[in-house]
């Protein structure tokens, strides 16, 4: 009876604790997850918003519709078109485990998405009971997310309602939001562009409505001082301008210029000389952007007009080819790395060339000229020339050998010279850079492949990408010499490759005349010097691109007794690089 007793206790225990767990002795019940009436609201209202953002996104980029208003608040953007419904942007990073819908695009039309996690099958598309994909347009259905009363997501889309369920099979339990849209940004003529948190991310550009912009290059809070009866151009960016207007200080005046795609130019700002019967010493010069409909934009400078105060760089310069007389200059100046440009229109004054060095570009890297006659050329400074404020003189110098051109030391020049006019500056050749591989490295990593395509005597471009090919790539790091050579970026210069023999000898034929010189050279552009009197074994020695078997390359020796010569080298041994490229 004691023992009756007890079972009967215990299978009241289990019942009750099945209760409490939503289970049931039989099979399995499912489990609540109780969302509040406020946070439902909140999530739906959020999640929902994006989806009809999203919709009406694509419905403008299939009706070329256009951005005809951007407003900007804490973290969100709102959008409106000219003739699609509005949308708004929430960018706040929430990214709790949540689904996505998306949007997918197949040829010229988008389909509706499902997007859970970030795996491989993350997106699928979703389908209707016919297995037809769902449209995004104007007229077509639209998904809406809904939360069940156990707490778990689902989907309603051409009514008709499903669990959805997240990558371990198990209805998607909600917890919170997800962020749709990962960002937007805008460019110079304010067309936006929207990436989105699906996987893979999408990104949908969107173009402004008549684009109309203006963002002046120079503080618009530092004074701008110009020497008494100097002018002095600023640079700007815009889209939409189709004219300025200035509002000045007595006996100031200004012009401007565009550049020919009309996205920037320059306000060109003239001071009084001091002369006039009634001027303003200081004021601020207001400039007013008017695009084709009459709207305006207003940007100011503070000027102040200083006698005997120089903020520019004032250049004449001297060398000049035999038949040249210059009559226009812009400036082109490079960051500390030569990755990104920043061009100067000048002002020219008897034979001088007046520009502003810009902030954040130390290098002069190269001037643009145009002759009296309407021709146009290019000089390429070393890396080592700045531009100071005040009057300065500098050679232009028509290039010769051992001359720094476009990135490196002027070995090769395929004219006869010398050459008058225009013609003195647009030579072609070849230039080595000033860098040395820091080490011996090796030609190939075994002695058992033979580079059949890298056997060129004349093309080191061609041997150099067979070589890479053969080595699998680029790799990650300058472990072999062809990819040291690739990896060499002087002067911003991209294409350097490992030389033939007959580009070393080229080399060793000037390097030879004067050897301190020569290092000397080297080390101002930024390179290293050779070692010679004291090199032996593979440190004399530096690799070609020529393949000659499994084992061997090419490789010139430049010190010793046979120092200017070209012998065989066991690849799998270190030997010294340099870098060439082709230059026109």
């Amino acid at each position: 009876m004691k023992s009756i007793t007890y079972v009967f206790i215990l299978f009241i225990s289990i019942l009750f604790i099945a209760f409490l767990y939503g289970c049931e002795i039989e099979g399995e019940t499912e489990v609540v997850y109780p969302v509040t009436p406020e946070k439902k609201t909140e999530w739906l209202n959020r999640m929902n918003g994006d989806i009809e953002s999203l919709k009406n996104i694509i419905v403008a980029i299939q009706e070329k519709d256009s951005v005809k208003r951007i407003s900007i608040g804490d973290n969100t953007y709102k959008l409106e078109f000219v003739n699609t419904p509005p949308v708004e942007i929430i960018l706040d990073n929430a990214a709790y485990t949540a689904p996505l819908i998306g949007a997918h695009k197949i040829d010229n039309n988008y389909y509706w998405t499902q997007v859970i996690g970030t795996g491989t099958s993350a997106t699928t598309l979703l389908k209707g009971e016919d297995r037809s994909n769902y449209p995004i347009n104007k007229e077509g259905v639209t998904p809406k997310l809904d939360i069940t009363e156990n707490g778990t997501w689902s989907i309603t889309i051409n009514n008709i309602v499903k669990d959805i369920f997240d990558p371990e099979g198990k209805k998607f339990r909600a917890i919170g939001v997800k962020s749709l849209f990962t960002s937007i940004s805008f460019d110079t003529d304010s067309n936006a562009t929207i990436v989105t948190n699906e996987y893979p991310q999408r990104i949908h550009v969107l173009p402004k409505y008549r684009p109309f912009t203006f963002r002046l290059l120079a503080s618009t809070t530092d004074t701008l001082r110009i020497a008494s009866g100097f002018s002095i151009p600023v640079e700007f960016l815009s889209s939409g301008i189709s004219s300025f207007e200035f509002v000045l200080p007595r006996s100031w005046s200004a012009d401007y210029t565009f550049t020919e795609d009309k996205k920037g130019g320059s306000i060109i700002i003239t001071s009084p000389t001091g002369m006039e019967a009634d001027y303003e010493e200081k004021g601020s010069v207001e400039i007013i952007a008017i695009n084709q409909y009459g709207d305006k934009l207003h940007s100011k400078i503070p000027v102040r007009c200083e006698v005997g105060l120089v903020n520019y760089a004032s250049v004449e310069f001297t060398d000049i080819a035999p038949g040249i007389a210059l009559k226009a200059a812009s400036f082109v100046f490079a960051d500390e790395s030569f990755t990104e440009e920043r061009t100067i229109t000048t002002i020219k004054a008897d034979n001088k060339f007046r520009a502003m060095p810009p902030a954040g570009f130390p290098r002069f890297n190269k001037a643009i000229f145009t002759t009296e006659d309407n021709n146009t050329f290019t000089y390429y400074f070393p890396p080592t020339q700045t531009l100071a404020i005040g009057e300065q003189t500098i050679s232009i110098a028509p290039p010769q050998l051992l001359s720094y051109w476009q990135g490196g030391i002027v070995i090769i020049i395929n004219e006869t010279l010398p050459l008058s006019g225009v013609a003195a500056y647009q030579i072609s050749g070849k230039v080595m850079s000033p860098e040395i591989s820091p080490k011996a490295i090796p030609w190939f990593p075994n002695g058992n492949v033979n580079v059949t395509e890298a056997m060129s005597t004349t093309d080191g471009a061609s041997n150099t990408t067979a070589i890479i090919n053969a080595l699998g790539g680029i790799g990650t790091s300058a472990n072999y010499i062809a990819r040291w050579a690739i990896r060499v970026r002087s002067g911003g210069y991209a294409d350097w490759y490992l030389p033939v023999a007959e580009e070393y000898l080229a080399f060793y034929a000037l390097f030879s005349q004067d050897k301190v010189v020569f290092n000397d050279l080297m080390e101002s552009l930024g390179g290293k010097r050779f070692i010679y009197g004291q090199a032996s074994g593979n440190h004399r020695n530096f690799w070609t691109s020529e393949n000659m078997s499994n084992t061997q390359a090419r490789m010139a020796v430049i010190e010793g007794s046979a120092a200017g010569t070209i012998a065989a080298g066991t690849k799998i041994y270190g030997c010294f690089g340099l870098a060439f490229r082709k230059f026109n």
